[in-house]
């Protein structure tokens, strides 16, 4: 919203309502609208007041963090907050020091919690929240169910030992609290024990501060070692998870060159049955060709067993005016007899010929025969070759899924290892530093955003390899129903084939085409080959990236080890820090407990000189 925008609403519901503007909460509105941080500390509100901010907070989204230090808030005022903040989801921060919050406030803000889902740091010290029992109780059921809150500050709270058992069960349920703030209460040893309990139940907390609650030092250091081991192993699982990506990402890698991979023999193989389908459209039309040349020769056949036809009848009549006239003609049946021997020899001589052109016919079609068989076998190898085209392409089906399972199963593997170790850490690690739990709490939301971006992209990805294995699927339907179409045309071409043997005769001519073609398919199936030992060399290339793959994991997990041993120096050193800072503020608390007995004994010395002074000037008072 804009600068004046908060101002406006502010002003307009204290003229409808008639209320008095308060310069202070207008200058907080001003200042909000730039930087989102509305402060009126230290400047008492009334209700009045407090139901226009209610008002503001309702309609704005501007307002990020809200600060009522020492304003003077009476219960009826904080409930007036608070009915505002119950369904905001904009106010990330709320500090409420020094407002003399009791019972039913504090009930209030156990609902607040129970309610809201946007506040992550809550300020509430030096107030009286720990006072009642069954109050504070409400308050800490509400922390069990908020799932925001991640900084809590309860210090000067009169919390007892009882209010602390309430607050460990708090901490049994909760997850997202990081930060915790108990100084200067009266929990004791056996509140501080219920802590530590809770704490082996709860692996989020970070930071736990119980200065001032006279609690033994055994377990303030027992707390401190379990907050350590929450923070290595926060710094651990984070680091799993960061080379899970890395390994999922190189996974997706190798599975995108090998779609490419299977995207380029698919190509291949739609090559080849594009060139089978012309070469059958082309031997489709031969066919149609020789059916014409056949349907030629049919016709000139037809025509000569017509003139043959004709001739016998003639023969025939003449034969039958022969024998009408042989009464007739004796006389000249010698030389009759004479002429039609020679016919008869002449068409025997015509029979002979027509036999002889009837048998080269006859190993015409003999040979045609034999060039269709060839044919066929051409055809019946084609179709071997497809046969293993799609054999070899289930093969590289099948080497895909078992080198798919094999890093889904070496990825488990993974995965169950540094789960294993994740539990000897939760087991063994028992040591943590206040300020590598600061630096692990100021890191942690942006490695949340990062991890949460990265899981919405590896979730896109998913869903894009996912889709890309289902085209991979319908194409390969698709080329299975090409083969079988293919496979149809065959048989019917066989069909074909097996018709026109017993009534085809192919000329001569086509038979150099045919066998041109051959050595051009020959030629095809040399090239087929090369691409065979082509794709060898790719699957040797593969299988080098992965054995690369596997010498980076080798090389990370080295580095991991190496981050370890520095990780675990950091913490001697710190751990030496910590000593040698304890020890300078041992110093100093002999020192402060010096300059008191100093200023004891001065203030006895001033009081005895001033009483001999008042006995020496005023010995009547004195002796009365």
């Amino acid at each position: 919203m804009a600068q004046v925008d908060e101002n406006h609403l502010y002003r307009d519901f204290c003229l409808r309502k008639n209320y008095p503007l308060e310069p202070s909460v207008k200058q907080a509105l001003k200042n909000a609208s730039v930087t989102g941080d509305f402060d009126v500390s230290g400047h008492p509100l009334g209700i009045e007041t407090c139901e226009a901010i209610a008002y503001v907070l309702a309609k704005s989204d501007n307002l990020v963090t809200l600060n009522f230090t020492d304003c003077m808030l009476n219960p009826t005022c904080l409930n007036i907050i608070f009915e505002a903040l119950i369904s905001s989801k904009n106010i990330k921060e709320l500090n409420l020091y020094g407002n003399n919050i009791t019972t039913h406030v504090t009930v209030r803000l156990g609902k607040l919690l129970a309610h809201n889902s946007s506040i992550k740091t809550l300020i509430l010290k030096w107030n009286n929240m720990g006072v009642s029992l069954d109050s504070f109780s409400t308050f800490c059921s509400g922390l069990k169910e908020n799932q925001t809150l991640e900084n809590l500050d309860l210090r000067n709270n009169q919390i007892s030992q009882q209010s602390a058992k309430e607050i460990a069960d708090a901490l049994r349920v909760n997850t997202s609290l990081k930060h915790l703030d108990l100084r200067w209460n009266s929990i004791q040893n056996e509140g501080a024990e219920e802590l530590l309990k809770s704490l082996e139940e709860n692996q989020t907390l970070m930071t736990l501060q119980l200065r001032g609650n006279f609690v033994h030092r055994e377990i303030l250091i027992a707390i401190e070692e379990c907050l350590k081991n929450h923070v290595s192993v926060l710094k651990m699982s984070t680091d799993h998870v960061v080379k899970t990506e890395i390994l999922i990402n190189h996974i997706k890698s190798l599975e995108e060159t090998k779609t490419k991979q299977l995207t380029k023999i698919t190509e291949a193989a739609n090559k080849h049955m594009k060139e089978a389908e012309k070469r059958l459209s082309e031997i489709m039309e031969e066919n149609r060709t020789m059916q014409k040349q056949i349907g030629t020769l049919e016709e000139q056949v037809f025509t000569y067993k017509t003139k043959h036809k004709n001739e016998k009848q003639r023969a025939e009549a003449l034969e039958e005016a022969i024998k009408e006239r042989e009464a007739s003609i004796k006389e000249q049946m010698t030389n009759y007899q004479n002429t039609i021997e020679k016919l008869q020899k002449s068409l025997q001589m015509k029979e002979l010929e027509q036999l002889k052109q009837v048998n080269t016919t006859q190993e015409k079609i003999s040979n045609e025969k034999e060039v269709i068989i060839k044919l066929e076998n051409d055809l019946a190898i084609e179709k071997q070759t497809c046969m293993n085209l799609r054999s070899e392409l289930a093969q590289l089906k099948s080497q895909y899924d078992t080198k798919t399972k094999h890093l889904e199963e070496n990825y488990e593997m993974d995965k169950k290892i540094w789960q294993k170790k994740y539990q000897e850490l939760e087991a063994a690690t028992e040591s943590k530093i206040e300020k590598i739990r600061t630096l692990s709490s100021e890191k942690q939301q942006s490695l949340e955003n990062t991890i949460m971006e990265l899981t919405e992209r590896q979730s896109n990805k998913v869903l894009l390899i996912n889709d890309r294995i289902e085209r991979m699927k319908q194409e390969k339907r698709m080329i299975e129903e090409q083969l079988q179409s293919a496979q149809g045309t065959v048989v019917q071409l066989q069909r074909e084939n097996s018709s026109l043997i017993s009534q085809v005769a192919e000329p001569a001519r086509k038979l150099t085409s045919l066998l041109e073609e051959l050595s051009n398919e020959k030629m095809q199936n040399q090239q087929l080959k090369h691409e065979k030992m082509e794709e060898r060399k790719s699957r040797e290339i593969l299988q080098n990236e992965y054995e690369t793959s596997k010498k980076e994991i080798m090389s990370l997990k080295s580095m991991y080890n190496n981050q370890e041993m520095h990780f675990e120096q950091e913490i001697k050193d710190m751990r030496h820090r910590c000593k040698h800072l304890e020890a300078k503020l041992e110093e100093r608390e002999r020192k402060i407990a010096n300059i008191r007995h100093e200023e004891k004994a001065r203030a006895k010395l001033l009081h005895s000189a001033f009483s001999k002074y008042w006995d020496r000037y005023h010995p009547s008072s004195g002796e009365s």
